[in-house]
């Protein structure tokens, strides 16, 4: 919860800032949709950073990526949208491949297995971060993208704060520099993810925001000793494949 207060303090600041300086109604229109969808990332990001924390770097980024596919499904049952025969395949394939990442015990053996209730926290991490791209689908154009944003930090901020007061560690300098880092490395990546989907297909744009799985997988070699085995890899082809199909998909059908 201090990592997530961290991140959401310094973004707060710079969202606030840019709202500001455009002269936008901070408090938008549909309240309903924009407190839910700043509940829905909260929960999303808590579960994210907390299986970052526990789970190998690159298993736990995998099993994020099954944000699409749930966001696929959440789609046709809430907004009507079209699943077809890809999107039905995909979902299936993307289960397949968390089964070949996680390798639960019981299948498994053991070995190389996953615990399973990181494994389950972090997939909680993709479900409700597609519940909030639902939400936002929801909301469309009626609000400005700052506006949708700023509550998710409005939700977090309050939350993250009353959480951590109770279970406070104070960080060491070192973890202070880090903690500011999470918050200036992850406001640069939204920033240059949301340009970069701007100018290119959203399809392609999502194709090429997958290699960061390829980084984290050498960031986890390199600082933590963490690879994934061969099943574990055709695992997360199958969920990054399933992810492009996916958007590409969606990309064509909104072309």
């Amino acid at each position: 919860m201090e990592i997530v207060l961290g991140r959401t303090v310094f973004s707060l600041a710079i969202c606030f800032f840019l709202i500001k300086r455009a002269g936008i109604p901070s408090l938008g229109k549909r309240k309903p949709f924009l407190l839910l969808r700043g509940g829905f990332g909260f929960i999303a990001m808590s579960c994210m950073f907390y299986s970052l924390i526990h789970m190998p770097l690159a298993n736990a980024i995998v099993l994020f990526y099954m944000n699409p596919v749930f966001a696929a499904l959440l789609s046709f049952i809430f907004l009507k949208e079209r699943l077809g025969i890809v999107g039905i395949l995909c979902i299936f394939l993307s289960f397949f491949g968390v089964v070949l990442v996680v390798q639960p015990p019981l299948l498994f053996a053991e070995q190389g297995s996953i615990h399973i209730l990181y494994s389950g926290i972090a997939l909680m991490a993709a479900f409700f971060a597609a519940s909030a791209y639902v939400t936002i689908r929801k909301i469309g154009t009626s609000e400005n993208p700052y506006v949708i944003v700023l509550y998710l930090y409005l939700i977090a901020i309050p939350f993250a704060s009353v959480i951590s007061y109770f279970q406070w560690v104070w960080p060491s300098p070192m973890e202070w520099t880090l903690l500011v880092a999470i918050g200036v490395l992850a406001q640069l990546a939204q920033v240059n993810l949301t340009k970069g989907i701007s100018l290119e297909p959203a399809g392609k744009a999502t194709a090429i925001a997958n290699i960061q799985i390829v980084f984290v997988s050498i960031w986890g070699l390199i600082f933590f000793g963490n690879f994934p085995n061969l099943l574990g890899i055709f695992g997360a082809v199958c969920i990054v494949a399933c992810t492009v199909l996916l958007s590409a998909k969606r990309s064509l059908s909104n072309s």
